[in-house]
């Protein structure tokens, strides 16, 4: 978690413009401040209000055609409107979750990070405790469950 801001990606299926319409909304709805709307790069600043609770954040969205046909990319980067602030706590991560989010319910899906493909792959490639069955990593040498040693030829 860096100290100041946060990113994320999320992919979609469907038309680029109707996400960035989805974005749009989802924008209002979370009663974040449009600052800046650029339709032709589908590129938004939104900002969120400062508060007892929070400094509040300016957040870039982008939404672009994905590696594949039919996939949508929304990439956002937040980094809090206090330009003294040494550390938002997770702040601007969390505010971009609640956009997200909230694109996620306006568009009927869930999006996910670039890559989840192939991380649903690796995880399908799993490695088990031939003592307790008990799924742990390839770089592991000892199970985290029952202890025994997960060495070859031990």
């Amino acid at each position: 978690m860096p100290l100041r801001g946060g990113s994320a990606e999320r992919v979609y299926t469907g038309d680029v413009s109707r996400v960035f319409e989805a974005v749009l909304s989802a924008a209002e709805e979370c009663r974040m401040r449009l600052v800046e709307n650029n339709p032709g790069q589908r590129r938004i600043v939104v900002t969120t209000g400062l508060s007892l609770f929070s400094t509040g954040s300016e957040i870039e969205v982008v939404v672009s055609s994905g590696a594949s046909p039919g996939e949508v990319c929304v990439s956002a980067t937040a980094r809090p409107r206090l330009k003294t602030l040494v550390t938002d706590w997770g702040q601007a991560g969390r505010e971009i979750n609640r956009l997200l989010n909230k694109v996620d319910e306006m568009l009927g899906q869930e999006g996910s990070e670039p890559g989840a493909a192939s991380k649903q792959e690796a995880a399908s490639e799993e490695i088990h405790c031939p003592s307790c069955g008990a799924a742990v990593s390839a770089k592991d040498k000892f199970c985290q469950n029952c202890g025994a040693s997960l060495k070859q030829g031990s």
